[in-house]
């Protein structure tokens, strides 16, 4: 009885997300503007356009309303945005399929506000050490292993990874970070 209640309460809310979702494609192909919170630092991605997720998602204009879900960005107007910051995105608005609602290409992007979280800080600091330490890919394999960042891993590195079935190491684990901490260890 309550893995039936758990399987309908299930469906019952994932139906409120898909109606809430389905509503999104009244939106396809118009200018819209888009506020909420960056989810991901940001990459530099195709066409030199800045890439990353937001979440938190209030709908500006054509009208206003909260949305669901996650949208993809990807556009010019700010050099870095970091996880954690507050944007105001513009662009056409293309509803999507899976872990994104929509996607915003070629947008504008200003940051609205910054995050104050430390550990977001100590993220960035740390991220930027190995960076200006580690030549690459070696910086962003490095990066995956031990903060599980897969968006600054070259493409051709994704592809091998998978092609081996290796692409599970690059993801945070207890296991991996075991790894590092004896090598650490012996190391010193």
């Amino acid at each position: 009885a309550t893995m039936f209640f758990g399987f309908a309460l299930g469906w019952w809310r994932g139906g409120i997300y898909m109606m809430h979702v389905r509503e999104l494609s009244s939106l396809s192909k118009q200018a819209v503007t888009v506020e909420g919170t960056v989810l991901n630092d940001g990459v530099y991605g195709k066409n030199s356009q800045l890439s990353f997720d937001v979440g938190n998602l209030k709908l500006q204009t054509p009208y206003i309303k909260n949305l669901v879900g996650k949208i993809g960005v990807s556009g010019f107007g700010e050099n870095m945005v970091f996880r954690g910051d507050k944007v105001s995105v513009s662009g056409k608005f293309y509803p999507a399929r899976g872990s994104v609602v929509a996607y915003l290409s070629y947008s504008n992007i200003q940051i609205t506000g910054h995050s104050h979280s430390i550990a977001y800080s100590i993220t960035r600091r740390f991220t930027a050490g190995l960076q200006n330490t580690l030549p690459e890919p070696l910086a962003s394999f490095a990066l995956g292993l031990l903060i599980g960042q897969r968006n600054t891993l070259p493409s051709e590195i994704t592809t091998m990874l998978a092609a081996v079935g290796l692409s599970h190491i690059i993801a945070v684990s207890g296991y991996n970070l075991t790894i590092m901490m004896r090598a650490g260890k012996r190391i010193f």
